[in-house]
């Protein structure tokens, strides 16, 4: 059961760095195919691959972007950069966590109801600020409404999947 409840609140930082950042909302249908998704690929394929089956949840969003997005580079960054926030803040918590209850990472990670408890809490702080920031970008910013060069958008593009491409192989290897 604390698996289940790991790998759910897992799943929804993900799916929360991908839709709550985007400039505008998808369908009922596509929103649930996607976390259907990217539950499946945690629950699946996570005892057997550990941190590398985010690598075929990223390849997945990345087709699903393709697929549903109607500024598809665009939509892309704010997904790489929603990762990139929900990882590094991952790591940040965790680092609190150990310094607030005396504890190392690996002893926080192999401590079961304290998993839980901070894969909950987690979840929770990722879905609040995602949605926060992405409302700041969009509502307030207005940023999906620039004109940004397409050339511009491709190297962000670029440097933004680069980067999640190394932390997702940091952390799958560096474990």
């Amino acid at each position: 059961m604390n698996n289940l409840i790991c790998t759910l609140a897992g799943s929804l930082c993900i799916y929360f760095s991908y839709v709550n950042l985007l400039p505008y909302k998808y369908s009922i249908f596509k929103r649930a195919l996607i976390f259907l998704y990217i539950f499946n690929i945690f629950f699946f394929f996570e005892g057997t691959l550990g941190q590398t089956s985010t690598f075929l949840t990223s390849i997945g969003i990345i087709i699903f972007t393709l697929l549903f997005a109607k500024n598809r580079i665009f939509n892309l960054c704010c997904y790489l950069f929603g990762y990139i926030y929900i990882v590094a803040f991952n790591y940040l918590f965790m680092w609190i966590a150990g310094a607030l209850l005396k504890m190392d990472m690996e002893a926080l990670l192999t401590h079961e109801k304290l998993t839980v408890i901070f894969s909950v809490t987690y979840c929770i702080f990722s879905g609040i600020t995602t949605k926060l920031i992405g409302w700041y970008f969009h509502e307030n910013l207005k940023i999906s409404n620039f004109y940004i060069n397409k050339h511009l958008l491709t190297a962000v593009f670029i440097d933004l999947l680069f980067l999640v491409f190394l932390y997702i192989f940091n952390f799958s290897y560096g474990e």
